[in-house]
């Protein structure tokens, strides 16, 4: 059996698991295609680890989308793999921004086509999406507080969500029907002629 090395661009499988028991199924009735997966495999869980595009992945391993995700629809194992793969991938991307929005991000100063130093920047979006997302009470996204608009002519426009919004009609649908029965309260009341 032919491990992939170094010298095939890909990494020792001793790492991953690539043999599962779909492969060893595979490998009786298509040997090729077998020995194929166990050199895209490695190469595929790699890239997607480092990416979290699946689409770079496969052109990283040299593999289509579609035997991919044949893969992962037979093989559960393989699927596990990817999906931990997918997990690790977002956790990079995660660190890499925790990173540049905490130390910012180191660029050349340039005088005369020279470099003279250098200068930090801070991207202020990212820090915001950042704290947003790990304190999301204290800074809500934009659109979920009650804002009051005041119009022309001293009229006033209220900003709801979807919930105040069905409070609201909920307790004008019930306004309305009291109007309605002390309407027809009012009717039926018998007339006293004095």
């Amino acid at each position: 059996m032919h491990e992939a090395t170094e010298e095939d661009g890909a990494e020792p499988t001793s790492s991953l698991n690539v043999q599962t028991g779909y492969l060893q199924q595979l490998k009786v009735t298509h040997r090729a295609r077998a020995r194929a997966a166990m050199r895209w495999r490695p190469r595929f869980l790699k890239a997607l680890a480092m990416s979290c595009s699946v689409v770079f992945a496969t052109k990283a391993a040299r593999v289509s989308y579609n035997t991919v995700r044949t893969h992962q629809r037979n093989d559960p194992e393989f699927a596990a793999q990817v999906t931990k793969a997918e997990a690790e991938g977002a956790e990079l991307l995660h660190d890499v921004c925790w990173k540049a929005a905490v130390q910012g991000n180191v660029e050349p100063v340039y005088w005369d086509g020279a470099v003279v130093g250098h200068i930090k920047k801070f991207d202020s979006r990212l820090r915001i999406e950042m704290l947003r997302a790990h304190l999301p009470a204290k800074f809500k996204q934009p659109g979920t507080a009650n804002v009051k608009i005041n119009a022309a002519g001293g009229a006033s426009v209220l900003v709801i969500g979807e919930a105040e919004r069905d409070e609201l009609v909920a307790v004008r649908q019930q306004a309305l029907a009291a109007i309605v029965e002390r309407k027809r309260l009012a009717l039926t009341a018998p007339v006293i002629e004095g």
